[in-house]
């Protein structure tokens, strides 16, 4: 227990971002690790599911605070055990303080791409349903929350703000040029909007606010590409936008005429 509370006081001194905040959130990461050796026997021995519950509830929170650190140090590598040891306990709160916290962290957009491990276009299977969705290595922390085995998480809670994560992530990823990103989160904004309106035990619409400004977005990037006679990258570029537009369910095909309109001039 003392590790616990030790660690909800210094993680005020460390999001101060004075000289000692980096020594501050190395304390808060040693004092995780000696708190997790102490959990799992309290976790093995309580005796009603209120106590475990608590437990739960203090674990949840010391892991968000592992996370914190590790991204604030750079400990890039740490991430996907922290998202591993939180599998079995994920809920709603603990995923968006992942997501939230390295969305704002400032980090440069490939050790976010990191963290998030949104998949290339080619390993994407796009009329396949999100578990469908492929990496090489290592599952992404949306893919790894979505298959989480934790009783408390709610996937359809989950997907409600997954759109607005990955808008996040393709703005970030645009800022910093990093267009092989940019052009993954759309990819995954399609499989999401596609398996959303075809799983019927999980029923989900893809915000058509989110994939019109998507497809604009996408759109505006054929045309840069366009002016700069970057051919190929043009086509597969308006072709995304073209395909978002195509998902969008409450403008009578609005954009998608437009934008096909506005395609064929650029061709």
């Amino acid at each position: 227990m003392g590790e616990y509370v030790k660690s909800n006081k210094l993680v005020a001194e460390a999001r101060g971002h004075t000289p000692s905040s980096v020594k501050v959130y190395k304390q808060i990461r040693r004092s995780v690790q000696r708190f997790e050796a102490y959990i799992q026997i309290e976790l093995d021995t309580c005796n009603t599911t209120s106590e475990r519950g608590r437990w739960t509830h203090k674990y949840r929170l010391l892991l968000a605070l592992d996370f914190e650190a590790a991204i604030n140090l750079k400990h890039w590598n740490d991430i996907p055990s922290i998202i591993d040891r939180a599998s079995n306990m994920l809920d709603d709160k603990l995923c968006s303080a992942f997501l939230d916290c390295i969305l704002r962290s400032g980090a440069p957009a490939s050790n976010i791409a990191q963290v998030v491990k949104v998949p290339p276009p080619q390993s994407i299977k796009l009329t396949s349903c999100m578990s469908e969705l492929h990496l090489t290595n290592t599952q992404s922390i949306i893919c790894s929350f979505h298959s989480s085995p934790s009783p408390s998480f709610s996937a359809g809670a989950f997907l409600q703000k997954l759109p607005r994560y990955l808008r996040c992530l393709f703005q970030i990823a645009l800022e910093a040029k990093d267009y092989s990103l940019a052009e993954s989160v759309l990819h995954q904004a399609i499989v999401l909007a596609r398996d959303g309106s075809a799983d019927a035990d999980l029923p989900f619409l893809y915000p058509s606010d989110e994939l019109k400004w998507l497809a604009s977005m996408a759109f505006n990037r054929a045309v840069d590409l366009y002016v700069a006679s970057v051919d190929e990258d043009c086509r597969k570029w308006g072709d995304i936008a073209i395909t978002l537009a195509d998902l969008i369910r409450d403008d009578g095909g609005a954009l998608l005429r437009l934008l096909r309109q506005n395609y064929a001039k650029l061709m």
